[in-house]
């Protein structure tokens, strides 16, 4: 197989230590499981028409995710999706990518979506997925899906038989150290007045705090 660059799109709203995690444990399972070396990560985040409620401007989740990848030297932000005219796809996102590496990189990589289980078990939500929406996804670029605790990925499969037929391009990769840290939390917990104290790291809290988001 090709190099790899995972590639994760999401709200981000805010970033928490969950989304860089998966990233790490998603190039563990590639290089020490199946030999692969992964040549990059990207963050995605959604373009502020995408219009979920208590989204806030990407302005502010650009400066907290350049904020918490400061420590990374391999996972980069790229603002893109954000700076479209509209909401794009996930297809059309991972489109984008592909095309700019075929153009500059000379290693020819492979761009595969990285995502959670709650995206993957979503694909069963009636009428939040275009069925062959999901079909294109996986058959042209793959998917790797880091589990949590509580997940039943087995039913996505039950749900979705036609998954079954795109098994190899489907990586279902274990959290070996559980993390039920997640941006819907640390929303509830700030609009509650509650600590999220080492959730996040201590300057997105600050600006948090200092732009008064999420209460």
């Amino acid at each position: 197989m090709k190099n790899i660059v995972f590639l994760l799109c999401g709200s981000f709203n805010p970033v928490n230590y969950m989304h860089l995690r998966m990233f790490e444990i998603a190039k563990d399972f590639f290089n020490m499981h199946l030999k692969i070396e992964v040549k990059c990560g990207i963050i995605s985040p959604v373009n502020d028409k995408y219009n979920k409620r208590g989204l806030v401007n990407s302005n502010h989740r650009l400066n907290m995710l350049k904020s918490a990848l400061k420590s990374s030297n391999w996972v980069k932000l790229d603002t893109w999706e954000c700076e479209q005219n509209q909401w794009s796809t996930t297809f059309d996102v991972l489109q984008h990518f592909q095309q700019a590496f075929n153009k500059n990189d000379k290693q020819d990589s492979k761009v595969i979506l990285l995502c959670g289980a709650d995206l993957f078990e979503s694909f069963t939500v009636p009428g939040l997925w275009d069925p062959q929406h999901i079909k294109d996804i996986i058959k042209t670029f793959g998917i790797a899906v880091v589990t949590r605790y509580g997940t039943r990925i087995e039913s996505v499969f039950q749900n979705l038989p036609f998954l079954n037929t795109l098994k190899d391009k489907i990586y279902i990769i274990h959290d070996p150290i559980p993390n039920e840290i997640s941006s819907t939390k640390i929303r509830a917990a700030i609009s509650r007045g509650q600590s999220i104290k080492y959730l996040l790291p201590e300057e997105l809290i600050q600006y948090i705090q200092n732009h008064k988001l999420y209460v």
